[in-house]
């Protein structure tokens, strides 16, 4: 701190008037707002050279593309210090806050503010990787199979093995490594954000300005895209999330020639899982592990994006998807008592059907709302039947009634929606 200090008398030849600490994020930096003779700044103390050296090497790249970045003010020579251009207190999810308190049910002018930040995304993609030195950037140059694994196995090791999911660990890295492959199997020479969301965009009237961009890279557009529109606190209607992926698309297209409307939404669905396996390692690690209760509350929301995500796509990922289905119910918010519950319902159904001669199909679909109505998707159920801590309570008769109820009754899935059906249209946001 005292450093510091010395560093904003440097730049301002006087020591400021006050100096507040703010409050803190993922990460082991600390910020200050310091305010003195030269108006209010915003001053850095970091523990990791390389990091700040990132930071410092892309803001000052992407500020020379003329990129709505904070502007560097003073640098220490050793770079574990350094003073900004203060963006205020605003960010872009303080000023959706409304919406997502609403449930999703987001007014005019913040879907305005989400679109304004969403088509500014292409820009900073692909003018801000013109001309960009990918060896300065930390931990690493690029988006490649070192990385994604990585990943992959931070979402192992910090989550999984966390929440005590049995897996076969051969078979599991058999499929993060065709994973892999898949998600680097195109060259992009995009500037990869990484961590794009609404915290880490600022607003100055209106108009986004970007912060927190010292892990981007080398690396495909696609990430960013699911980074930001299915962050897990989010909430961001089904309609909402076509829209904007609209809006993203017809935004990248002014910067590059763009993929057809189907192999656009395949490979987004495919990173939207990948990137949600990111964050719930970085959860657990912040959560379970530092105990940072912030990221505690941000794994169900996450589990409800995976658990949608799963009901939705058919992933080419065998023991993956099977070790995330029980992942999913591992996590799921519902107790014991409300599955219990959905089957009793099940239980009444055959009941009513034996006393009023009805067929069983017809008294399932009466029964089936009141499981929907409890936000239990299909895949839920399916696997719950199994769960060992309710097969002792639930006889084998009626676990299969349920399984037959599932598979044989027709019931809409309450699920982000099929992402493929955008590319059977010319306007997505009529979707």
């Amino acid at each position: 701190m005292k450093q510091l200090i010395e560093l904003y008398k440097q730049w301002s030849g006087a020591e400021p008037d006050s100096c507040e600490r703010l409050p803190g994020a993922g990460s082991n930096r600390e910020y200050y707002r310091m305010n003195g003779n030269r108006g209010t700044v915003i001053g850095c103390v970091g523990t990791s050279r390389d990091e700040n050296h990132a930071f410092i090497y892309l803001c000052r790249h992407l500020a020379s593309r003329r990129l709505p970045v904070p502007e560097l003010l003073a640098v220490s020579d050793d770079e574990l210090r350094y003073l900004q251009t203060d963006l205020g207190n605003m960010s872009l999810f303080d000023a959706i806050k409304g919406g997502r308190e609403a449930g999703g049910r987001y007014n005019v002018a913040e879907k305005q503010l989400l679109i304004r930040t969403i088509r500014e995304l292409p820009r900073i993609q692909i003018e801000g990787a013109h001309g960009l030195d990918f060896a300065q950037c930390y931990p690493q140059a690029a988006f490649d199979m070192d990385s994604v694994m990585f990943d992959l196995n931070y979402f192992k090791y910090c989550f999984l093995k966390a929440i005590d999911i049995d897996f076969h660990e051969l078979k599991l890295e058999a499929d993060f490594r065709l994973m892999a492959k898949d998600l680097t199997s195109e060259s992009c020479d995009a500037f990869l954000y990484r961590d794009f969301q609404a915290r880490n965009v600022m607003l100055i009237d209106n108009s986004p300005y970007f912060i927190d961009f010292q892990g981007g890279r080398r690396g495909p557009y696609y990430y960013d895209v699911a980074s930001f529109l299915w962050q897990a606190s989010a909430r961001y209607s089904h309609k909402l999330r076509r829209e904007l992926v609209y809006e993203y698309y017809q935004a990248l297209s002014q910067y590059i020639e763009v993929p057809s409307h189907r192999h656009f939404v395949n490979r987004l669905s495919l990173f939207v899982l990948f990137r949600t396996l990111q964050v719930l390692g970085a959860y657990g690690f912040r959560g379970y592990f530092e105990r940072k209760q912030h990221f505690i509350e941000s794994i169900p929301p996450a589990i409800r994006n995976l658990r949608e995500l799963l009901d939705e796509r058919n992933f080419p990922y065998p023991d993956l998807v099977d070790v995330l289905y029980r992942t999913c119910v591992s996590c799921s918010s519902l107790t014991v008592s409300t599955i219990l519950t959905c089957w009793t319902c099940f239980a009444a159904c055959v009941r009513s059907s034996r006393r009023s001669a009805l067929p069983f199909r017809s008294t399932l679909r009466s029964a089936l709302p009141l499981c929907t109505a409890k936000n239990t998707p299909r895949s839920t159920l399916l696997l719950s039947a199994s769960s060992p801590s309710l097969t002792r309570k639930v006889s084998l008769r009626m676990r299969v009634a349920m399984v037959e109820a599932m598979c044989l009754t027709a019931v809409p899935l309450t699920t982000l929606g099929d992402m493929s059906s955008i590319s059977n249209s010319q306007d997505w946001t009529s979707l």
